[in-house]
């Protein structure tokens, strides 16, 4: 048997074919694809020049407190004052035109720059157990018995993003800062050119197999390029455009001054109604330290809240917060950047975060009140662009006693609210249905004013700032039987002061009945709440009894002389 086996022509054309479009369809994929590279490319690479052409953050307005003065006998001590001294922008290399410091053995030497607010001389400040035991002029060598210290950083102003931000150079990050964010972030960085590819295929690997993106790949600089240019879908246009914006970053920047940028960029959580930016303003936030003070086991809890500044936030769950932070320390032993000593000592210590309810500290309200009023005369553009030092009359010390007179008297003006409650609150039948909104808190503000001068010292405008940002110190109400004891105290001393009128004490008596009287051609007629009057009544009885505004014309009609010509309604 004779097998013959043909040829098929008709299958070499159709092969010829197809495979001239399989060139057609990889050449045009190419040429596609190398544009939208170009585009892409040249896109971003504009934008990160224009960028970079000015500061990558802008110079914003800062807000001062008064000056702190200091005088021989005052309880101190060497770290206390190197802290608020770096609070107030001076450091100990001597490169600040504030000025700088140099920790002596018992003391500190301050050196004021070119720009700090005052004209002074230096000094050494001596301490003995405690105390403030000397303060001695560099300039004549002679004792000076007060010095004043540069004002200390309240906040730097905010715009309508409300946004707070202290910037960090690179130099001025603790080595345990930086160690924790390489550990939990980015343990390649100063090795990657960007890119980390063995974290990036594997990475990819996991999502292939899952379908889709679950584990992230993205190094320091490329959260850096996204937080800076993109948004935060996790697709993979987004992706490629991220790797794109970080190799120019890397090509046009430093290492360290993109770590500077990330640490001064990365979002951080919210405070009070503000969200926090980079490691400067979280360190002041939640522990009230310079960044450059930071211990181990702070470090590591603010390198840990970058993934999830709100997850992981000590206010909503501490376990959750001490867990992450304690992840972070491991990161770190791993790494070689501490020793599995220092690993378990920090692990041990317990999370000292700021409370709270110390945002007043801050003086939020007061900040508000600055901003108005410079708003009268500045750009709120020019306020957020141009580096401005506003120097009030703050007092810190004030402000920190106030915010905790505040916090105690409100916490039993609250219990015994709670009491009255229960001992009024009747039985009532179970309801259907959501549950009832608690009732609202009792509010309070409070002022300190320099009598002399009538500078505000101290301000509170609630007990919540966070809450609500209505300052009760400015607004305008009627005071109501509050403004009484005020009208009093002038009648009870208008005769002493040489003012017309009779001599007046708590037994006098008064006519409590309807009076009118004539103001600026018009006439006035004050009145008791409700309309009551209560006739002939010692002033004792008026003063005390509640809501009898109507006293108010009475009392001060007696004092003026009994004119009606001269009288002015009560406000």
């Amino acid at each position: 048997m004779r097998v013959v086996i043909k040829k098929s022509g008709w299958l070499r054309p159709r092969f010829r074919s197809l495979g001239w479009l399989s060139l057609f369809l990889l050449g045009f994929l190419l040429v596609g694809g190398a544009f939208l590279f170009t585009f892409y490319y040249v896109r971003y690479s504009r934008l990160i020049d224009q960028l970079l052409q000015g500061p990558v953050f802008p110079n914003v307005s800062q807000i001062y407190a008064a000056p702190e003065k200091i005088r021989p006998g005052d309880k101190a001590s060497v770290p206390g004052i190197i802290s608020y001294l770096q609070s107030a922008g001076l450091n100990e290399r001597g490169d600040n035109p504030k000025g700088s410091y140099v920790k002596l053995a018992d003391g500190v030497r301050i050196l004021p720059g070119p720009d700090s607010y005052f004209a002074q001389e230096p000094a050494e400040v001596r301490l003995s157990e405690g105390r403030i035991s000397s303060i001695v002029s560099l300039q004549d060598q002679l004792a000076r018995r007060e010095y004043s210290l540069e004002p200390a950083l309240v906040t730097s102003l905010f715009d309508r993003t409300r946004e707070k931000r202290r910037l960090v150079p690179f130099r001025d990050l603790p080595p345990n800062l930086v160690n924790a964010i390489l550990a939990i972030e980015d343990r390649r960085f100063f090795q990657h050119s960007g890119l980390d590819y063995l974290r990036i295929l594997k990475v990819a690997y996991v999502d292939i197999r899952s379908g889709r993106l679950r584990q992230g790949a993205s190094t320091i600089s490329m959260q850096l390029a996204r937080s800076l240019f993109l948004d935060t879908r996790r697709t993979w246009k987004r992706k490629l455009e991220e790797a794109l914006v970080t190799i120019q970053l890397e090509r046009r920047l430093s290492k360290q001054e993109i770590f500077e940028y990330y640490c001064n960029k990365v979002y951080l959580g919210q405070s009070a109604g503000f969200s926090i930016s980079g490691f400067g303003e979280a360190a002041n936030v939640y522990f009230r330290k310079d960044v450059r003070n930071l211990t181990l086991p702070e470090a590591a809890f603010l390198a840990g809240i970058t993934h999830g500044p709100n997850l992981y936030s000590q206010y909503r769950n501490r376990e959750l917060a001490l867990k992450r932070r304690n992840q972070v320390l491991d990161a770190m032993a791993e790494t070689g950047a501490i020793t599995p000593k220092e690993r378990n000592e920090a692990a041990a210590a317990p999370l000292r975060v700021t409370p709270s309810y110390e945002v007043a500290n801050e003086a939020p309200y007061f900040v508000d009140m600055v901003k108005d009023q410079l708003l009268e005369n500045y750009s709120e553009e020019d306020l957020i662009s141009d580096s401005y030092r506003v120097y009030t009359t703050l007092d810190l010390r004030l402000q920190r006693a106030a915010a905790e007179a505040m916090r105690i008297g409100m916490a039993e003006v609250d219990q015994r609210l709670e009491a009255l409650n229960k001992l009024h609150r009747r039985p009532k039948a179970p309801k259907t249905g959501p549950p009832e909104p608690p009732s609202e808190q009792a509010e309070a503000a409070m002022i300190v004013l320099d009598p002399h001068t009538g500078a505000v010292k101290a301000l509170i405008g609630g007990r919540d700032y966070g809450r609500t940002q209505f300052n009760r110190i400015l607004s305008r109400r009627q005071p109501g039987s509050s403004f009484k004891p005020f009208v009093y105290a002038t009648a009870f001393s208008a005769p002493l002061n040489g003012s017309p009128g009779p001599f007046l004490t708590a037994a006098s008596v008064v006519d409590d009945s309807p009076t009118t009287f004539m103001f600026d051609g018009h006439p006035y007629e004050p009145a008791n709440y409700k309309k009551e009057y209560h006739g002939e009544v010692t002033l004792r009885y008026a003063l005390a009894k509640p809501k009898k505004r109507g006293f108010f014309g009475r009392i001060l009609g007696i004092f003026t002389g009994g004119s009606d010509k001269d009288e002015t309604p009560p406000q």
